[in-house]
């Protein structure tokens, strides 16, 4: 897939994207190679092309879902200790929020 009109992707992919009259990217479903690990993703996209929704399966053990807006990330889902997604030091399985206001983190035994 190429490149969306509003930056690079993070990594090589390939899929299939859906692009409104103007050019920006509302949809896609692609396999996305990050360093040395693939992830399975399937975005839907704000109208200037930025993610609001999206599944992903994360080849290192990550697998949730990802809903986004101006003010921030709600994460649903698990990751391994220390992961990107999450910016946790441990193992997670849960609900994350990411905003102005911090981060919150709302999992079984771990719960904030």
């Amino acid at each position: 897939m190429p490149d969306p009109n509003i930056g690079k992707r993070i990594g090589p992919s390939t899929g299939m994207v859906i692009n409104d009259e103007c050019g920006f990217e509302r949809s896609g479903y692609g396999l996305l190679k990050v360093g040395d690990h693939y992830r399975v993703a399937l975005g839907l996209d704000s109208d200037q092309g930025r993610e609001g929704l999206t599944l992903a399966l994360f080849d290192q053990g990550g697998v949730g879902m990802t809903i986004q807006d101006a003010k921030g990330i709600v994460w649903a889902g698990s990751a391994p200790a220390a992961d990107t997604v999450t910016g946790v030091a441990e193992a997670f399985r849960g609900f994350l929020t990411k905003g102005a206001d911090g981060v919150r983190v709302m999992s079984g035994a771990n719960a904030k």
